[in-house]
């Protein structure tokens, strides 16, 4: 910091405006390259579902600054304009990204119109008057979940009149245990039924599974030979004990693992994926079993990928 004490006003202003200059030159740059790794996927390949999740733990972005600018790098894909408009300082990844509720291929050239040289208040204004809002009481928008103490969370959330019902019932119901008609106890309640009730039909998760059924040692002979039976070409399920017990060695966890030894984190939209296909193989066994993303499962399904374009 010292060493500008000796600068002149005119060089001091001059060289701020040439470093805000460069740097809407760098974050065009960033959001062009952004726009080809998503093309060429290769943050799929590098062991992150996401280009969302390679911007937070790659290059080490907040969320809110990753968001920005995936979203910008996936219209800017469609429309490449947007790259030349951020160096020129026409837009911003704010102003970009707060077009995305409304973008369209018909509503992208009014937008960019729209936004073009418009501060965040500006463009809200203009939005607003554009497209009113419609309430939307089924969505728990971002950022309305937030801590408040050690181990404790703020959520916010605006529901329907039939949920709101729901809710009164269910506080109606356990005053006998609830008397000062808290909603955590509710809440937790509720939704520990409801993640059992999903890890049942989505892991196959049992808290009594079903026993095998033994056959018969001596079974009875024939009368007569049988008549074979046609081979079906359907696949039959998975059972159920081995979905169980391959989500479990994976530990609910995608399992691709890059070149580099980084295993994908992912534990959300999990697929169980064939090592060698069934079809090949007929092998429904935990070793030709795995736990893949749907990003990951799609990309080994088409394939080893190219190293280049």
């Amino acid at each position: 910091m010292g060493s500008l004490a000796s600068v002149s006003d005119d060089e001091l202003v001059a060289g701020l405006s040439a470093l805000e200059g460069q740097q809407r030159s760098t974050m065009a740059a960033v959001i062009e390259r952004l726009v080809e790794m998503e093309r060429r996927r290769l943050h799929l390949r590098l062991g992150y579902s996401s280009l969302y999740e390679y911007c937070i733990k790659a290059l080490r972005l907040s969320e809110d600054e990753a968001y920005r600018r995936m979203t910008c790098a996936r219209l800017a894909a469609r429309h490449p304009e947007i790259v030349a408009k951020l160096a020129r300082g026409e837009l911003s990844l704010t102003t970009v990204t707060m077009l995305k509720p409304h973008w369209s291929a018909e509503s992208a050239a009014e937008l960019l119109e729209m936004a073009a040289g418009a501060s965040k208040r500006m463009l809200e204004k203009r939005l607003a008057a554009r497209f009113p809002e419609r309430p939307r009481p089924d969505v728990l928008e971002r950022g309305r979940t937030r801590p408040t103490g050690a181990e404790r969370w703020r959520v916010e959330a605006e529901v329907g009149e039939s949920t709101k019902e729901l809710l009164e019932r269910a506080l109606d119901l356990m005053m006998h245990t609830n008397p000062e008609r808290a909603l955590e106890p509710v809440l937790e309640r509720a939704l520990g039924l409801l993640v059992a009730k999903l890890e049942k039909e989505k892991r196959a998760t049992a808290e009594r599974p079903r026993p095998t059924t033994t056959p018969p040692t001596n079974p009875p002979a024939p009368t007569s030979a049988p008549a074979r039976p046609a081979r079906s070409k359907a696949r039959p399920a998975i059972p159920r004990a081995t979905v169980r017990a391959t989500y479990q060695r994976d530990d609910e966890r995608c399992s691709f693992v890059a070149p580099d030894g980084r295993r994908c984190e992912q534990r959300h939209f999990l697929e169980i994926d064939h090592r060698t296909p069934w079809a090949l193989t007929r092998d429904h066994t935990p070793e030709n079993l795995r736990v893949l993303c749907r990003a990951h499962n799609q990309l080994l399904a088409e394939g080893p990928p190219a190293t280049s374009p």
